[in-house]
């Protein structure tokens, strides 16, 4: 799931989404809760630069469900056995343009990774919603996200109900 939202697709380090000036300024985080084989907890996606290293990095072990429900507002994410959080380094690309904000980038490039996402679910059987209606500096503090990035889409993730 996390492959198609960012994976390392050749040896000189291209991803399943293109990025201006190959910055990729998105990091993909995973809040596990009931998925088997995977300890609850809180981890990040970690693609690889020039090499594919297609890892969960555990960030933090125990069941953060309960806060990031709360902290979301969305009755989709109460029963999601895990939950994506995009998040972005918007200087990061501002670096690359000398300074320039080039923000509506790094949206463009955060709404083809959840495209990507929501097309790779769809062949899992699964399904997901994207959304912005959360606490921000809750779920930040929460996941610990480094200084800098800021929180873009949180993705809870389930079988769609029929």
């Amino acid at each position: 799931i996390v492959w198609a939202m960012q994976g390392v697709t050749v040896d000189w380090g291209d991803r399943t989404v293109p990025s201006v000036h190959s910055v990729y300024p998105l990091s993909i985080y995973v809040e596990v809760n009931h998925v088997t084989d995977l300890p609850s907890g809180i981890y990040e996606y970690i693609p690889g630069d020039l090499k594919p290293i297609h890892q969960l990095g555990q960030i933090k072990v125990g069941d953060f469900h309960s806060p990031l429900e709360a902290a979301s507002n969305l009755s989709s994410t109460k029963d999601a056995p895990l939950v994506i959080l995009i998040t972005a380094n918007f200087k990061k690309m501002a670096q690359s343009f000398n300074g320039v904000p080039h923000d509506d980038d790094v949206f463009l490039e955060a709404g083809m990774v959840t495209q990507n996402l929501a097309l790779q679910l769809e062949t899992l059987g699964l399904g997901t919603v994207a959304t912005k209606n959360f606490d921000a500096a809750k779920i930040s503090s929460l996941i610990e996200l480094p200084s800098g990035e800021s929180l873009i889409y949180l993705l809870p993730i389930g079988y769609p109900k029929e």
